[in-house]
């Protein structure tokens, strides 16, 4: 049996998200059903968030540019490189923990669309259902500023089974680091970071912990503060208006728009969606609202 993992994200104003763990125990293969995990054998737990832009205009970075930290890359060149204790290839992905990590020369990196703010313990699933809040820069944008309208996916990982000494490892499993740092095939790996095995050769542990992927879960949010805030001026300016003509043809287009949002997120919570079409239908909303706010 593996755990189905199910999950929340949405705005609670305009530069902060709540993320929510919903799994429970009830579901048939929720926590502690069977072989599942319960709620307290999780040790550490990964989030990737992307919207439809960044996973659709990838940034190139080559020799001598800095990788952003918590942002994740993935290797293009054919070269192979060694970058903060470890070997690259082509295809391979990288997530910088630290800041100032510099491409090699001759190298060459591109975005994946990803960001990957560092939790690992600092936050994990309860009964309860307490939220994960995850601020602007977790997403990888500027600070004070709105949480883009988009269209987002995100990635959620648990980690159980945690080990701090050295260990062998099951073969083709993917580990997290969640203290200090591991040596596993002569490459440093350090927290926050992820390694996947080829074979059963020691983690070796001096001083940090790993915990092993135990479930993963891919799900879609529309995040879109600024649209609805202006979806709710667009009602109050209805208020005290005198030309009802303008007011039944202003209430139509209100209608629309909100059943347009509602079929966003409707299609979003079941994984039924097309991301170039919902991110078309928020720039539409968008334009719609300012016509509308402006006339």
């Amino acid at each position: 049996m593996s755990i189905d993992l199910r999950t929340e994200l949405y705005l609670y104003d305009s530069e902060n998200a709540l993320f929510k763990d919903v799994s429970g125990t009830t579901q048939p293969n929720g926590y502690g059903k069977g072989t599942n995990p319960s709620y307290g054998d999780v040790e550490g737990v990964r989030i990737k968030l992307a919207n439809y832009s960044t996973m659709e205009d990838p940034t190139t970075i080559s020799g001598g540019a800095e990788f952003e930290q918590f942002r994740e890359y993935v290797k293009v060149s054919q070269t192979t490189s060694v970058i903060n204790g470890k070997t690259f290839t082509v295809g391979t992905l990288f997530v910088p923990q630290v800041s100032g990590l510099v491409v090699p020369i001759n190298d060459e990196w591109k975005t994946t669309g990803y960001y990957v703010p560092q939790i690992l313990a600092s936050w994990l699933p309860t009964a309860s259902e307490i939220a994960l809040n995850l601020n602007v820069t977790e997403f990888g944008q500027q600070a004070n500023t709105p949480i883009e309208a988009n269209i987002y996916a995100y990635t959620y990982e648990i980690y159980t089974d945690i080990e701090t000494t050295t260990f062998a490892p099951i073969a083709n499993q993917q580990y997290l680091v969640l203290s200090g740092s591991v040596v596993y095939d002569s490459d440093t790996y350090y927290a926050g970071e992820v390694l996947v095995t080829t074979d059963t050769s020691n983690i070796t542990i001096s001083t940090g912990s790993v915990a092993k992927l135990n479930a993963t879960s891919y799900s879609y949010s529309p995040l879109i503060w600024d649209i609805e805030a202006d979806l709710n001026t667009l009602i109050q300016n209805q208020i005290g208006k005198n030309n009802q003509d303008l007011i039944n043809q202003t209430e139509v287009e209100i209608t629309k728009i909100a059943l347009k949002i509602q079929a966003i997120k409707y299609a979003a919570y079941n994984k039924n969606i097309s991301l170039l079409y919902t991110y078309d239908s928020i720039l539409f909303i968008q334009s719609r609202l300012t016509y509308l706010l402006a006339n």
